[in-house]
């Protein structure tokens, strides 16, 4: 594989995004219409495919030069980057800014998403990904136990550098410090649920303005196992602890 088959190894951001539950979802749909019609009008099968579509057109938008690939209720999105620290944060702060997009986008058509986000080599011809890029990504969007968007190793290392150059700068000029997450939907979130008592992963995906966001995806749900609720109950306290005034304001009703 070269560029002389069209297939050339690119470096930047890497995003892959898995539609939790979808094969429930449309089973689901299936039996229902089966009963009372005797067809399967596709209608969550065109619901997925329109939110696939709105967010292709939110990556266009956020960036000409994204590329962006849906396998069956996969995404996959790509964005070259130079190599130097400055173009890989600001590359993981644009993924960062769409993730949260189709997050909110897909929560309120009543779809979860769950992925990953990292820096690294990769490449794409036709629907075929590869490089160490898509396999770091690849191997750690699945090993969260919620609905949301990490960060894998690699673009941690890249934030918690630009997160020391803001510490260095605090400590020789005096004044208001300076927001890195300002204009950011990167976020620090400790408690990030991993499985298998892997701990370590510390940035995500800010998203969920409104914390009653998880409502239409419940509606959605067939059965609240033990494993599909556990990701619900570590959501649910993700979005309170980015939004602590809500979870008072509901107290105190």
């Amino acid at each position: 594989m070269d560029a002389n088959n069209g297939f050339s190894f690119n470096w930047g951001a890497v995003t892959l995004l898995d539609f939790l539950g979808w094969k429930g979802i449309w089973m689901n749909d299936y039996k229902r219409q089966s009963q009372s019609v005797g067809l399967f009008d596709h209608t969550s099968l065109q619901s997925l495919a329109n939110l696939i579509n709105e967010a292709r057109t939110v990556c266009k938008n956020s960036c000409d030069s994204c590329t962006f690939i849906s396998i069956s209720d996969t995404i996959a999105v790509f964005s070259p980057c130079d190599r130097n620290e400055n173009a890989n944060y600001d590359t993981l702060k644009l993924h960062s800014e769409i993730c949260s997009k189709i997050l909110d986008m897909s929560a309120y058509e009543g779809f979860a998403l769950r992925g990953a986000i990292t820096i690294g080599e990769y490449a794409c011809l036709d629907n075929v990904i590869v490089g160490p890029g898509v396999d770091e990504c690849a191997s750690w969007y699945e090993q969260t136990d919620w609905l949301g968007v990490i960060f894998a190793p690699s673009a941690q290392f890249v934030i918690d550098e630009q997160r020391s150059k803001v510490k260095r700068v605090l400590n020789e000029l005096p004044g208001e410090a300076p927001k890195l997450w300002a204009d950011s939907k990167i976020v620090r979130y400790p408690d990030i649920p991993a499985k298998n008592g892997v701990r370590g992963i510390k940035y995500c995906v800010d998203w969920g303005n409104d914390t009653k966001v998880l409502n239409k995806i419940l509606e959605n749900t067939i059965s609240l196992s033990r494993d599909i609720a556990i990701k619900y109950i570590n959501t649910n306290k993700y979005l309170y602890a980015l939004r602590p005034l809500e979870e008072s304001d509901n107290e105190n009703k």
